[in-house]
């Protein structure tokens, strides 16, 4: 399944950025410009993960958060936001965002952290015929007549 994104950001230019960064990775995204149409969007959509400016029109990206949030939505949800302040990044995390990001910021670092909340961040390692799993030190090797595999677990 393609992951899709909602963007909730007022600034077209930083919203055409991110939006572009997306469906360069072929992932499907929709955009709001405002809180209002944000929320409306998320409460009626699936996504695999918003992203968030917090100084929004109409809803400010808190009150989006929290009001998804009341609604049971558990989407990842990545504010984005040029206020860095600590206090307004611990006023993220507690209306219930997952990841706060300070502005200026890198659309890779972006795209990583997208990557990591809706899991499409590969935990296997490949080299020619070997394969070692990350998560749970697998180790997959060749046989000596390539027609089978031997796994090892590593500790």
């Amino acid at each position: 399944m393609t992951p899709r994104i909602l963007v909730v950001e007022d600034d077209a230019s930083i919203r055409r950025a991110i939006v572009d960064s997306i469906t360069d990775h072929g992932w499907e995204v929709e955009q709001a410009m405002d809180g209002e149409l944000g929320l409306q969007l998320a409460l009626e959509n699936h996504y695999h993960c918003l992203v968030l400016d917090l100084m929004l029109p109409r809803v400010n990206g808190y009150e989006l958060c929290q009001t998804l949030r009341r609604e049971g939505k558990d989407v990842p949800i990545i504010m984005i936001s040029a206020l860095n302040e600590e206090p307004d990044v611990l006023k993220g995390f507690r209306v219930g965002t997952t990841d706060y990001l300070r502005k200026p910021f890198s659309l890779a670092e972006l795209m990583m952290r997208l990557k990591v909340h809706i899991g499409t961040v590969s935990n296997t390692l490949s080299f020619q015929n070997y394969q070692l799993d990350l998560t749970s030190n697998l180790l997959t090797l060749p046989s000596q007549d390539q027609a089978t595999l031997d796994q090892v677990t590593l500790d």
